[in-house]
């Protein structure tokens, strides 16, 4: 299989930004193609799907789909393994008076719905996958939680591009603040040639509950290639497997974005 065989399982080591600083996310990270709701919306909806259709959003974050999908009238399961970001999702979701399930679990880990769903949506998350066996994993979960006809709408970074777009090195700083606190995010993002790791040092700085701030995380993500996206899938039992442009759903063109049938 493309691109297997490498890599153990991640070591799962906290990153500031899913727990400690999960307040701060949306303020300071770029949505994940906006996140352009209507978008994922319109391509569920070719696929098959009608409103009222059971979604489960993995690795939901601080909730801006899932609540979006509930609000378009989506029966939403929301899944992320910090306790903080789902946090931040149960509060969006009350604020927006939207009735969504919140779980806090580990999707690679076995977990599996109550009932069959018919749509699961997995953005900006599998990159945080470092290991073949929880990428195999991950999408094995996918395959046995839809019901016939489901469908995954995924998207991944894509090696090639990733290697071009950051073989230089990115830097993006912001400030932001909340009440009283304040907050300086800096990351470097790198990737060595001929790698498939981004390497990305994240350092923050400020105040915090009166507390000065002053700490560093180290964080990889792996990127992906077609091939092995479309291995994976179609050895979780998926019948077949659509590329579809990035731009379809906002994304930047350094992203893969998979369309997976049962």
């Amino acid at each position: 299989m493309a691109d297997l065989g490498q890599h153990r399982d991640s070591d799962h080591r906290p990153r500031a930004f899913y727990h400690r600083f999960a307040w701060a996310y949306d303020l300071i990270v770029d949505r994940p193609g906006g996140p352009d709701v209507a978008a994922v919306v319109d391509v569920f909806t070719q696929a098959g799907l009608e409103r009222g259709a059971v979604l489960v959003d993995a690795g939901c974050g601080t909730g801006a789909y899932a609540c979006g999908l509930a609000d378009s009238g989506f029966e939403v399961i929301a899944v992320d393994k910090s306790t903080e970001l789902v946090a931040e999702s149960r509060a969006r979701a009350q604020r927006d008076g939207l009735e969504v399930e919140f779980v806090c679990v580990d999707f690679t880990a076995g977990w599996a719905p109550t009932r069959r769903v018919d749509g699961v949506l997995c953005r900006g998350v599998l990159n945080d996958l470092l290991g073949d066996d929880e990428r195999t994993r991950a999408f094995e979960g996918f395959g046995s939680w839809l019901g016939p006809s489901g469908a995954l709408l995924a998207d991944v970074r894509d090696r090639a591009s990733s290697a071009r777009r950051y073989s230089s090195g990115r830097r993006l700083e912001r400030t932001v603040r909340q009440g009283k606190d304040v907050l300086t995010f800096v990351s470097t993002t790198t990737m060595d040639p001929g790698s498939d790791l981004l390497q990305v040092v994240e350092h923050w700085s400020g105040t915090v509950g009166r507390a000065a701030v002053e700490e560093e995380n180290r964080f990889t993500m792996r990127c992906w290639t077609w091939e092995g996206l479309q291995e994976l899938t179609q050895a979780a039992g998926f019948s077949r497997v659509a590329a579809l442009a990035a731009d379809v759903l906002g994304a930047r063109d350094d992203r893969l974005v998979a369309l997976a049938y049962r």
